[in-house]
C-alpha cells in the first residue's frame, strides 16, 4: 500500500476498536475496512466499494489465510447479506417483531480453529457431517423466517442451530449459560 500509494512520510497509526477482537464478531474485518477507508481519505484518493472489498479480503487473508469473505462484504455494505459460495446479495432490512441481544462472553477463540475441529469431526465419523449439512438447511430457513418477519420462527431456527454447534462441540459453557439465563428470563 505504501509503495503504491506512494506514502512518502512515515505515519503513525492508532487503532481504537470497541469491537473485541476473537470473539467472532468480524472485528479485524472491521479494523482492515476503517483503516482503508481512513488511509484513502488521508491521501485524498477516490475509494469503491470494489477497491475497498477486494484491500479488506488481502488484509484478512494475512490475519485468516482463507476467510470467507463474508465479514468484509457486510460491514462495506453495513446491511444484512446473504452470502453463498463466494456470492453476496443484499437482503433487505431486517424487520422482526421482537429485539435480538449480542453478548460477548469474554471467551477469546479462533473461527479458523472452529472450522478446522469441525473438519476433523468430520474426518473422523461421517455422521458430523448431517449435522453440518442440517445446519446448511438451517441458514436457508432462516432466511425464509426473516423474509416472512417471522420472529418467532427465526428464534426455533436458532436454537435448533445451537444444539447443532453443541454436537459439534463448537460450544462454550459461557454461551449455555447466557442461554439458560435468556430463557428464565423470557427469551425465546
Amino acid at each position: 500500500f505504501v509503495e503504491n500509494k506512494k506514502v512518502e512520510e512515515p505515519l503513525l497509526i492508532k487503532i481504537q476498536a470497541n469491537l473485541p477482537p476473537s470473539r467472532g464478531l468480524g472485528s479485524s474485518a472491521a479494523v482492515a475496512v476503517a483503516f482503508i477507508r481512513a488511509s484513502y481519505d488521508y491521501l485524498g484518493l477516490p475509494l469503491t466499494d470494489k477497491e475497498l472489498l477486494e484491500n479488506a479480503d488481502w488484509a484478512e487473508r494475512i490475519a485468516h489465510g482463507k476467510p470467507s469473505g463474508i465479514d468484509t462484504k457486510t460491514i462495506v455494505t453495513n446491511q444484512p447479506v446473504w452470502y453463498q459460495k463466494g456470492e453476496v446479495e443484499i437482503l433487505k432490512t431486517l424487520d422482526l417483531d421482537g429485539y435480538m441481544v449480542v453478548i460477548d462472553t469474554g471467551v477469546k477463540g479462533s473461527t479458523k480453529q472452529a472450522v478446522e475441529d469441525v473438519h476433523q469431526l468430520c474426518d473422523n465419523d461421517k455422521n458430523y457431517m448431517q449435522i453440518v449439512e442440517h445446519i446448511g438447511s438451517l441458514v436457508y430457513s432462516a432466511s425464509e423466517a426473516i423474509e416472512h418477519h417471522s420472529f418467532d420462527q427465526l428464534a426455533t431456527i436458532f436454537n435448533q442451530c445451537q444444539d447443532d454447534l453443541r454436537t459439534l462441540t463448537v460450544s462454550h459453557d459461557k454461551i449455555e449459560m447466557f442461554l439458560r439465563l435468556g430463557e428464565e428470563n423470557g427469551s425465546v
